[in-house]
């Protein structure tokens, strides 16, 4: 009877011995639920036997459809590759199992349930009882897809940087493992040069400042320095240097730095801890801060990571509460929230402050969720800690450049816009919208780039477009016209500069306007044209002259001798021709620039009234009306003569292009700091390519004209620091004199 009690009471004990380890069983499991790394068990069979919630969140898949299926059904199902792998030997013994080595470190790619592919990195471990008997393997999976791109990306900026990146190891020999390609430029050496002999690069440092390389070399601080550097062609040059010595994954040391940027570089990933040790240590292994709770908000425990962040040990932080850790502020918000977790029964994802152990605020997201005991009821929680205080100070960083730059953009007064492959405008900046005369921005966005370009330039620019195309190149600065909204033509310099936007090839156009440098640039060939005219003029004006004076006494002597007089008509017409050489002679030599002028101050009223009954004469002859507009307006500096001159020639020109019934105004008015004289006619007006050769000398529409009458008005207006302007239309032409008022 006896025994039987003891072996039922040993009985019994080892029920309670199988609960608590159940229990402890259970403790972990809901720990592996709630981490956020894939986490895979198989048994010594290589058959899966557990996946946690977070292998979901990677791959897909239920729990159901892949635990049971063999390691390489597993890979097959998930299209894993080998990937880049690093072998890791078990330091416990060689196992008849596993004879494919999952115990390396992948990366690599996997396919998820809906077809998309994954980049991850893969690290396993063997699974051992207290005997050293092997039990099975553990696998994890991280999520690096993003992190894949971003390499890509840091390569991408390597090689386009102007900085010169460089990478060598010391062991087993010194040798570079990465030059960027400015190093052609810094050291004069091609990357493949430094690859062939790594003490090339070390021969062009100063020799006063080799010593503090060679410190470098036996050092494993990191440099900071301003040395002396000499080009391959000779020339030395200072260059500021940044390195600092690294491991390998392998443990040797590397020296990775950068030349004359001292801008920051993208910190490296932390590498996943290679072993992964029972359940303990695979939480050790995760590079984030980790804590579980009882349900009384007591910690019972943390990874590594937790107490070199936070700066509490394990054994400081067990047994306690968040009170005896933080101030009491801080202790009451984060109560609360694992309160209001512990209600739910759910997961819990919220951003905050947390104090660091090097004193400095961090802000962090929290992940937390509940595991449960063995009656389901809430037995504590997990805590993982990601610190994203970088990722939002580079948030705000691109945030403050991308502002930088879009102000920048709207603020420039060029044109600068962007457009698709087929044409489309897709963007445009103020002042675009202002240069092509649109109201705003939406009037322009959709349209096709043709709509605004003029037909004379588009198969220039069409082709230099197709060049772009070709050679990925940006084009050179061209003049080209353009057409606005309303298609009035104007002219530009433009170059186009091929780029990615918003996710797609496209165009970005820079334009100014150059509608007034190219009318100067007229002007100033015009005049130059006056004054050649006028130099010739000066020179044989005299020498011609006096001989047709001489012809025509002659001819007046003659026209009083009567056995000449049956030639009387003929002498008359001799006469009136040298009298219209003399006059365009006399049209020459007011082209001079330099010609001595009379000036006086005077109101330009006075000679427009002066000259008003002449030209009311001329106009009534032709059928015509005069208008006078003549308000009060400031005294000039004026040359009388010249005036009558300049404003006879337009008000016969403004004649000659109407027909009878039309009306000719002569109108004067102050504006902006200027007298202005405007002489408008109601003519047909002139086509464009007349409008740009007004006032060159010799050109006339007119079948007996000497085209000299606007040019000599233009020599008279430059002499008076003058300046003529035409505006044309269909309904007539109005010329505008403008003269600066006196200082």
């Amino acid at each position: 009877m006896k025994d039987k009690e003891k072996s039922r009471d040993q009985l019994w004990a080892e029920i309670s011995e199988l609960r608590e380890e159940v229990q402890e069983l259970k403790f972990y499991k809901a720990v592996l639920d709630q981490l956020p790394v894939c986490t895979i068990l198989y048994d010594a069979s290589e058959t899966v036997i557990y996946r946690n919630r977070a292998s979901k969140a990677i791959d897909g898949y239920e729990h159901q459809e892949l635990v049971g299926l063999s390691r390489d059904e597993y890979l097959k199902q998930l299209h894993i590759k080998q990937g880049k792998a690093i072998k890791m030997k078990d330091p416990q013994k060689d196992s008849s199992y596993f004879k494919k080595s999952i115990y390396e470190m992948n990366e690599t790619t996997l396919c998820t349930k809906n077809g998309t592919l994954r980049d991850v990195l893969l690290v396993g471990d063997f699974i051992y009882d207290e005997e050293e008997n092997l039990l099975g393997a553990c696998g994890c999976a991280v999520d690096i897809t993003e992190h894949a791109l971003k390499d890509n990306m840091y390569k991408l900026l390597a090689e386009n940087a102007q900085d010169l990146i460089f990478r060598y190891r010391l062991v087993p020999s010194f040798q570079f493992e990465y030059v960027s390609p400015a190093s052609s430029v810094i050291a004069g050496h091609r990357p493949e040069e430094l690859y062939e002999n790594a003490y090339r690069a070390f021969s062009g440092v100063h020799p006063d400042d080799r010593p503090l390389i060679n410190a470098q070399l036996q050092s494993p601080q990191p440099l900071s320095a301003t040395i002396r550097l000499v080009h391959k062609d000779g020339t030395t040059k200072w260059v500021e240097v940044k390195s600092i010595v690294v491991n390998d994954r392998y443990g040797n040391p590397a020296v990775e730095g950068i030349i004359r940027d001292v801008s920051e570089r993208v910190q490296a990933e932390r590498k996943l801890i290679e072993n992964l040790r029972f359940l303990q240590k695979l939480i050790d292994t995760i590079p984030n801060p980790v804590y579980y709770k009882d349900n009384n908000g007591i910690f019972r425990g943390c990874n590594a990571a937790f107490e070199t962040d936070m700066g509490f040990t394990k054994e400081e932080i067990m047994g306690r509460s968040i009170y005896e850790l933080r101030t009491k502020d801080l202790a009451d918000i984060y109560t609360e929230k694992d309160c209001e977790l512990f209600r739910t029964n759910g997961k819990q994802v919220y951003e905050t402050v947390i104090p660091y152990a090097d004193g400095t605020m961090h802000d962090v997201v929290l992940y937390k969720g509940v595991f449960t005991d063995s009656n389901g009821g809430v037995a504590g929680l997990v805590g993982v800690i990601i610190d994203v205080t970088k990722s939002k100070e580079t948030q705000r960083a691109l945030s403050e450049s991308e502002d930088l730059y879009r102000r920048l953009v709207e603020l420039s007064p060029e044109l600068i816009g962007v457009h698709d492959f087929t044409g489309e405008i897709v963007f445009s900046n103020q002042a675009g919208v202002k240069l092509l005369n649109a109201k705003n921005e939406a009037e322009i966005i959709g349209k096709n780039i043709t709509q605004f370009i003029h037909p004379d330039c588009m198969q220039a620019v069409t082709e230099a477009m197709q060049k772009m195309l070709e050679t990925n190149e940006p084009l050179h600065w061209f003049e080209q016209k353009l057409l606005t909204l309303d298609g009035s033509p104007f002219e530009v310099e433009a170059t186009g500069v091929p780029l990615h936007f918003r996710g797609g090839p496209a165009v970005l156009v820079v334009a100014r306007d150059i509608t007034e440098r190219k009318q100067w640039e007229r002007e100033m060939s015009r005049l130059e044209q006056l004054n050649l005219v006028g130099q010739m003029a000066a020179g044989i004006g005299h020498e011609v002259r006096n001989p047709m004076t001489t012809v025509r006494g002659f001819l007046q002597m003659f026209q009083g001798k009567n056995d000449l007089m049956p030639y009387k008509n003929h002498l008359n017409l001799m006469i009136e021709e040298l009298d219209r050489a003399n006059s365009i002679i006399g049209h020459f030599l007011s082209l001079a620039k330099d010609k001595p002028v009379d000036k006086k101050v005077q109101n330009l009223n006075s000679i427009v009234e002066a000259l008003s009954p002449m030209i009311q004469a001329n106009v009534f002859r032709y059928d015509m009306y005069l208008e006078l507009k003549l308000p009060e307006i400031p005294d000039l500096s004026l040359d009388e003569k010249e005036m009558r001159q300049l404003i006879l020639n337009l008000c016969r020109n403004g004649m000659e292009a109407m027909s009878p019934g039309g009306t000719l105004s002569i109108t004067t008015y102050a504006e902006d700091e200027e007298v202005v004289l405007s002489v408008a006619d109601e003519g047909k007006g002139m086509q464009p390519e007349v409008m740009e050769n007004l006032g060159t000398p010799f050109f006339t529409t007119k079948d007996n004209g000497t085209g000299l009458g606007l040019a000599v008005c233009y020599s008279i207006s430059a002499r008076h620091n003058a300046s003529i302007g035409a505006v044309s239309t269909s309904e007539g032409t109005t010329f505008s004199v403008r003269f600066k008022l006196m200082g």
